[in-house]
């Protein structure tokens, strides 16, 4: 559920983000985003909506034809693999991203980038987010980001490697305490709502952007989408949330004061891994589905 805004946020002329920082500089805001915090997510007005259960099945039969049935029955295995080892371990985080990319991209018109990640751009600079980045080829336009698959726990260590001593800093109490409260600052208290999650979102969508170039359909704003996986979790969370062209513009020109801007929320939909045969198709279901996409909608803003 979006939180709700305080009347006079709503009369307020927007700030641009080097306003944002200047009017706040006693905060650690221009950081990467693995050490955002909640406050960047009421900065930038964006807020997450409470988990939902998948909605019923509504999108065209040809996505559940006959073959593309056996072909299902054929990733059931990778599901089953995913669901099996859901259990062995935090660390284990890396083959939970791979396995997730391997059942959406068995399809030939997917492509897969393990690792690497993708890179989240503000003011001239790119950060590297790390995640398995899911792509589609449409004729001759470059590859279009349109999901990226990350774990809970990548997310964890790569806040810990964040906040490590230099090697070859003396150790003490003292800065080991100071790295303990500076992690648990950054650390969310729900890691549904991890603002982590956001800086992806962004990232996807500024990769939507450069790979549509000057399409008009691009001036309405794009739909990017994060898949979450966790150990000990028998679901798969998917996050999804409309940006738009004036938010990434934002990010792009910090100086610039932008354009009025409506709140951002963030949609979070369970999808459960049974039954295994069908978890692909009813996954594609939500991701590529308009109608699925409105029912995810309502559903958040309940």
């Amino acid at each position: 559920m979006a939180s709700s805004l305080h009347p006079k946020a709503l009369t307020a002329s927007p700030l641009s983000i080097n306003q944002l920082l200047r009017l706040h500089c006693r905060e650690r805001l221009a950081v990467h985003p693995v050490e955002w915090t909640h406050r960047h997510l009421e900065l930038l007005e964006c807020s997450f909506g409470w988990p939902t259960p998948e909605p019923a099945s509504g999108c065209p039969d040809a996505l559940l034809s006959p073959d593309k049935q056996l072909e299902e029955d054929a990733n059931a295995r990778f599901v089953r693999q995913l669901a099996s080892r859901r259990g062995r371990g935090a660390q284990d985080f890396a083959w939970r991203e791979a396995q997730l990319g391997r059942i959406l991209t068995s399809d030939e018109h997917l492509s897969i980038h393990y690792r690497g990640g993708i890179y989240f751009h503000f003011n001239d600079r790119a950060y590297n987010l790390s995640c398995i980045l899911v792509g589609e080829y449409t004729g001759q336009r470059n590859n279009i980001p349109f999901a990226a698959c990350i774990d809970r726990f990548d997310i964890e260590s790569q806040r810990h490697d964040r906040m490590k001593t230099y090697r070859g800093a003396r150790q003490s109490v003292a800065t080991n305490s100071l790295r303990s409260l500076r992690l648990r600052k950054v650390t969310p208290i729900n890691y549904y709502h991890d603002p982590y999650i956001l800086a992806l979102l962004i990232a996807l969508a500024q990769g939507q952007r450069a790979a549509l170039g000057s399409n008009n359909d691009a001036a309405r704003g794009f739909r990017p989408q994060v898949l979450m996986t966790s150990y000990k979790e028998n679901h798969v969370h998917l996050f999804s949330a409309e940006i738009s062209s004036a938010l990434l513009d934002r990010l792009d020109f910090p100086s610039v004061t932008p354009q009025a801007q409506g709140p951002v929320l963030i949609q979070h939909v369970l999808v459960p891994l049974k039954p295994y045969a069908t978890f692909r198709s009813r996954l594609f279901q939500l991701l590529l589905c308009e109608n699925i996409r409105e029912a995810a909608h309502l559903g958040g803003d309940a």
